[in-house]
């Protein structure tokens, strides 16, 4: 007989036990990626425990009040092909529905014929892509030294204007996320403005955390192919080793028709390919012109 599983909120002390399920799945979360999650949406953040052991986990994060963003959705290995992660699923869904909010998610082949069944759509592929920024052999992106941007470090004072251009880019307010990852330790920021024009309009911006495996970019925006290239270059050089040990990245490509040669020439390769759906209408979520990259599976 099928043990039922009881849900509710995640707290700070469930953090220890949701990064083991992450890692038992081989996620690149860290116990710093679920604090945000719970910092960000503490009333979306879900586990399912069987007596006193986690053993399912979901979540839904809402930008804006006006979209809400399925991610985290994890069993335990032995408890899989119970069903726990479709009531799981159903939950979070229930609550972003009840929300009133567009209703997105990154999906694998798997996981996408499933969401088909429960109504979501098509939106657009968005591919992972993974290895070492800056490797030795790797050319320099010819973009980026032909280009007419400068690359600065973010400062405290230019988050107003990064929020600005996210939110232009990809429709809805991201500021809290985006505040939360500029303030969180380990985490750097690059901007890109007009070359010789310091206090010029943000031409883009790009994020960089750190992760269980990899060091993760993104999001990432960009009003041009050259300032995505300039940002590349800037990650390699200024983030891309630690004590001259090149460091593994991955970044989750929305543009690859327009920006995968810049990954392959700067030493990545495609891992895998998701699709971004949304339910009911394909409804293009956080995926504007200007969205070279998302902020993970789990934050859209």
């Amino acid at each position: 007989m099928t043990a039922t599983i009881e849900i509710r909120r995640l707290a700070e002390t469930d953090v220890p036990d949701a990064t083991r399920l992450s890692t038992q799945a081989g996620w690149n979360q860290t116990g710093e990626d679920w604090r945000r999650l719970l910092a960000l949406a503490p009333e979306g953040c879900f586990g399912g425990w069987i007596g006193g052991e986690l053993v399912a986990t979901g979540t839904v994060v809402t930008y804006g009040g006006a979209v809400s963003w399925i991610g985290m959705i994890l069993v335990a290995k032995r408890h899989r092909r119970n069903g726990y992660g479709s009531e799981m699923f159903e939950h979070v869904r229930g609550l972003a529905e009840r929300r009133g909010t567009a209703v997105g998610l990154d999906a694998t082949d798997a996981g996408r014929e499933v969401y088909r069944r429960e109504g979501f759509v098509d939106v657009t592929p968005i591919e992972r892509w993974s290895g070492r920024l800056g490797a030795p052999g790797n050319t320099p992106l010819e973009d980026a030294t032909a280009c007419s941007v400068d690359m600065t470090t973010a400062r405290a004072d230019e988050i107003d204007a990064i929020c600005s251009l996210d939110r232009r880019a990809c429709g809805v307010d991201r500021g809290d996320l985006l505040g939360h990852l500029l303030g969180t330790e380990g985490v750097t920021g690059f901007v890109a403005r007009d070359e010789g024009e310091e206090r010029s309009e943000i031409r883009g911006y790009a994020l960089v955390r750190p992760g269980r495996e990899h060091r993760h970019v993104g999001p990432v925006v960009a009003s041009s192919r050259a300032a995505t290239a300039a940002m590349l270059t800037a990650i390699a050089e200024t983030v891309g080793s630690v004590d001259g040990a090149e460091l593994d990245v991955l970044i989750d490509l929305l543009r690859t028709e327009r920006d995968g040669d810049l990954l392959e020439r700067a030493g990545l390769v495609r891992q895998r390919r998701l699709t971004r759906m949304a339910s009911r209408e394909p409804t293009p979520l956080l995926v504007g012109d200007d969205v070279v990259a998302g902020a993970g599976f789990e934050l859209g």
